[in-house]
């Protein structure tokens, strides 16, 4: 919680590059393949990761991340590759 802004891992191989950091109170998992044409971004809120590690032991607490997850608007994953885009997000619930 108080390490702030950070990478936390970088992978890089012939074939994509991995990094796992923290930007202000966002948790960011990016994977890049070489040709720059295909993409992975994950941006969690801190919250949700927070919520996640509250459980006991090295169990994940899901059902505090999902709670986090449900107060949350807007993307969480994009996928980008040569021909699509794949968004998902949390939009506004009735």
């Amino acid at each position: 919680k108080a390490t702030g802004d950070a990478e936390f891992a970088t992978v890089e191989d012939e074939d994509e590059t991995v990094r796992v950091a923290r930007a202000g109170n966002v948790m960011l998992v990016h994977v890049d393949k070489p040709s720059g044409k295909e993409s992975v971004r994950v941006e969690i809120p801190i919250e949700v990761v927070d919520a996640l590690f509250s459980g006991q032991g090295e169990e994940l607490n899901l059902r505090a991340g999902f709670a986090e997850l449900q107060k949350r608007r807007g993307d969480i994953v994009r996928v980008k590759d040569n021909d699509s885009t794949v968004r998902i997000w949390i939009d506004e619930g009735n």
